[in-house]
């Protein structure tokens, strides 16, 4: 049986969860500082630029594309997102 997957949603999903739970390890060592907005907007940008480009005809995306540019973008999402939970979670325990 044939089953469609979209390579770019499974890059993203996959990096953003090797890359959290990397950064929960190193998390218990020492504090982790969040990606500045400006550098995960940056590193939306080649994934908006291929989707966009195969959205209105331009060219097709390859697989290896958009698995490196959601995986960029997933990898940007974690190291965005996990050390401000792990700063909220800190302050619940310690306040």
């Amino acid at each position: 049986f044939q089953m469609a997957i979209c390579q770019r949603d499974t890059a993203i999903w996959g990096l953003l969860l090797l890359t959290s739970l990397v950064l929960v390890w190193l998390g218990r060592r020492r504090r982790l500082r969040a990606l500045p907005l400006w550098a995960y907007a940056l590193a939306a940008v080649p994934m908006a630029v291929d989707a966009l480009t195969q959205l209105v005809g331009w060219r097709e995306s390859t697989p290896l594309l958009r698995t490196l540019t959601g995986g960029l973008f997933g990898m940007a999402t974690a190291l965005l997102v996990v050390p401000l939970l792990d700063e909220g979670f800190r302050e619940l325990r310690e306040g």
